[in-house]
């Protein structure tokens, strides 16, 4: 998961998209799925991980 974050922040970095725009994700490629698995916050009441500053 920590690959995911750091492409997250070199997309961020180099201005390619603001944070509030990712929604961390993983596509499974081994055993495709139609839908990715969305990353869940644990804290705060749940809900889509959203990327800030």
């Amino acid at each position: 998961m920590s690959q995911l974050f750091m492409h997250a922040w070199f997309v961020v970095i180099n201005k390619l998209a603001h944070p509030e725009d990712l929604q961390p994700c993983i596509i499974p490629f081994k055993k495709f799925e139609e839908h990715p698995k969305i990353i869940m916050e644990e804290v705060r009441g749940g809900g889509i991980l959203n990327f800030t500053t």
